[in-house]
């Protein structure tokens, strides 16, 4: 036994705990890598109460360190797909931090062709990492709808949500 006790909720895809052991994280392997970019999915289409997704993994780790990294859009995202029917391309709408994934993705390809034009001594290992902390510098921490007063904890929503407004004011 885990210890842990998940009480329901009415509410689709929301996790209320009653209790956690110190250290118990739901993320696994590649995203439990130190160096991996860890991306938990948010709502973001529910615009001001945006919330985080229930299905997205959460730490901390084992070893304590906090993951996820950072949230981006993942519930209700339009994305491409074949039609099993017809098998050619069509588009869906899907939800999971697989759609959480490719938006964190562009903003630090964003992020990395700024820094290959600004600090070119940035290379390899050195180079991901300080796009990695760009990152995470412009999110911006989420608020609890259900505790307005508090922050949605870092071991759900890391950093918080990546905006890409917040990358042109966090330019390094």
């Amino acid at each position: 036994a885990s210890g842990a006790c998940i009480v329901g909720s009415d509410t689709p895809n929301d996790i209320s705990t009653a209790y956690v052991p110190k250290n118990d994280s739901t993320i696994a392997d590649p995203g439990a890598a130190a160096s991996a970019m860890t991306v938990a999915s948010e709502k973001s289409a529910t615009g001001a109460d945006s919330e985080m997704d229930g299905f997205s993994s959460w730490g901390p780790m084992a070893d304590y360190t906090l993951k996820p990294d950072i949230a981006a859009p993942g519930d209700s995202v339009i994305s491409t797909a074949i039609d099993p029917k017809t098998n050619t391309q069509t588009y869906a709408v899907e939800s999971g931090t697989s759609m959480a994934g490719p938006y964190d993705a562009g903003a630090a390809l964003l992020v990395m062709q700024k820094l290959r034009a600004t600090r070119p001594e940035l290379q390899g290992a050195d180079l991901v990492k300080a796009v990695k902390l760009a990152l995470m510098n412009a999110a911006d921490p989420m608020i609890d709808l259900k505790y307005p007063d508090t922050y949605v904890s870092p071991r759900r929503q890391g950093a918080g949500p990546v905006l890409y407004r917040h990358l042109r004011a966090h330019e390094t």
